[in-house]
C-alpha cells in the first residue's frame, strides 16, 4: 500500500509542476521554489557531467544558458520544456512521513504540510509495517477494520492535496 501511495505522490507532484508551469505565473513564493528546483537540478546535471569529464564543454554551456534564461526572463519563460528537471521522486531507500513532508515541501505544499503531522504518523506506522514485512519476513496481524482505518487516512490525504493543489492552481 505504501508503494502504491509513494507512487500516486510521484505522479500527482509532477502533474501538478506540469499545471503550475503551463500557467506562467511566478510572483508567489510556491513558484518560486519551482524555478529553484528547475535550476538547482539544472546544476545538478552540471555537476554529474563535471567529474566524469563526459561532456563537451559545449554540454554545459547549454544547461548555463537555460539557466540564464530563466533568471533573466522572469515570469516571461516558457518553463514547458523543462518539465524534466523537476524531481518529485522519493530518496532510494528512504521512506515515511518525514521523507514524504520533504517531497511535498519542495512543490510549494509547506503550509499544508505543517497541518498534516498526523498523517505522518499513521504513514510512518504503515511504513513500519511494510518493513517489516519485507525485510524481517514478519506477518502482521492487523484487523480489517485497521487495515479499512488506513486506507480511509491514505484517501483523504490524497483527496486534501489535491484540493489544496486546486486552491494554489487558482
Amino acid at each position: 500500500m505504501t508503494s502504491k501511495f509513494e507512487n500516486f505522490i510521484e505522479g500527482f507532484l509532477r502533474e501538478y509542476a506540469k499545471l503550475k508551469i503551463t500557467q506562467n505565473t511566478f510572483s508567489d513564493v510556491n513558484n518560486e521554489q519551482l524555478l529553484n528546483q528547475i535550476i538547482n537540478n539544472i546544476l545538478n546535471k552540471i555537476e554529474k557531467l563535471s567529474p566524469q569529464k563526459k561532456f563537451k564543454q559545449s554540454d554545459i554551456n547549454d544547461y548555463l544558458k537555460e539557466i540564464t534564461n530563466i533568471i533573466n526572463q522572469n515570469s516571461n519563460i516558457d518553463l514547458s520544456k523543462y518539465n524534466q528537471y523537476f524531481d518529485a521522486k522519493f530518496n532510494y531507500g528512504k521512506h515515511g512521513g518525514s521523507e514524504l513532508k520533504k517531497l511535498i515541501e519542495k512543490f510549494g505544499f509547506k503550509e499544508f504540510a505543517n497541518n498534516q503531522d498526523d498523517f505522518f504518523e499513521i504513514f510512518n506506522s504503515v511504513t513500519g509495517i511494510r518493513n517489516n514485512i519485507i525485510h524481517q519476513d514478519t506477518t502482521p496481524s492487523l484487523s480489517n477494520e485497521e487495515m479499512e482505518n488506513y486506507i480511509n487516512k491514505f484517501c483523504q490525504f490524497s483527496d486534501d492535496i489535491n484540493e489544496e493543489a486546486n486552491k494554489m492552481l487558482q
